[in-house]
């Protein structure tokens, strides 16, 4: 795809990553929708996770798509297992058949969903405040319910790295919602762990999952995965 540009950091840097530039031009084809879509990066090493979405502010802007090139596909590979078994059974191969390389193509293509749907409540309701004050209370309601509520498992995770989620979680009460959701207030890795799975299983998710399987199965072969053969 021509231009995909690090439009956050105002330079010329290019993306030459041929999986991210072949999944965006796949999701163009598929939904032309997304044709306004910018790709933009990051360098967070902290941030676990490739990529994300950010809805437009106002009627001036566009859907972006970040590409954070401050963390590698095998670090995320590595620290996330639950999100590796999930993607897994989404693709329908085994666990020992997922790599780092397939994850970041899977997580981009995700992200891209994320944008796809935006789009869907942008045509909708019809302007941007509209769409996102819906997108937003959708959105709200379903973190809510998390074991950490309002929190994405990246940041979860990142607050676990810095050792500030066992503070977290004393200060904000969150003792006895644990303990009623069957999870140990203490394990700090069945938390993540429940986290990444309620998170996965919201509708938003869920929808931006299935995108991304129609994207990998429609080009598994141009991408090097042939993923029939599985």
């Amino acid at each position: 795809m021509e231009n995909m540009q690090n439009q956050s950091e105002g330079s010329n840097f290019q993306i030459t990553d041929h999986d991210i530039e072949k999944i965006i031009t796949t999701a163009i084809e598929l939904h032309p929708q997304l044709r306004g879509l910018k790709i933009e990066t990051i360098s967070d090493p902290g941030l676990m996770t490739l990529g994300f979405h950010r809805r437009p502010k106002n009627n001036d802007e566009a859907s972006v798509v970040y590409i954070n090139l401050g963390v590698s596909s095998e670090k995320i590979f590595s620290e996330r297992k639950t999100s590796v078994q999930q993607v897994a059974r989404k693709l329908g191969i085994s666990e020992s058949q997922m790599t780092p390389r397939l994850l970041k193509i899977f997580i981009i293509a995700h992200e891209t969903g994320h944008a796809y749907d935006y789009s869907k409540f942008l045509s909708h309701y019809g302007s941007v405040e509209a769409a996102n004050k819906h997108w937003e209370e959708k959105r709200c309601s379903e973190l809510n319910d998390l074991p950490i509520p309002g929190i994405t498992p990246p940041s979860v995770i990142k607050m676990h790295h810095n050792g500030s989620l066992a503070q977290y979680i004393t200060e904000n009460n969150l003792t006895s919602r644990l303990i009623s959701m069957g999870i140990d207030p203490n394990n700090l890795t069945q938390i993540i762990e429940r986290q990444q799975i309620g998170y996965k299983d919201t509708t938003a998710e869920r929808d931006a999952d299935e995108i991304a399987v129609q994207i990998m199965r429609k080009h598994s072969k141009t991408l090097g995965l042939d993923l029939d053969k599985w």
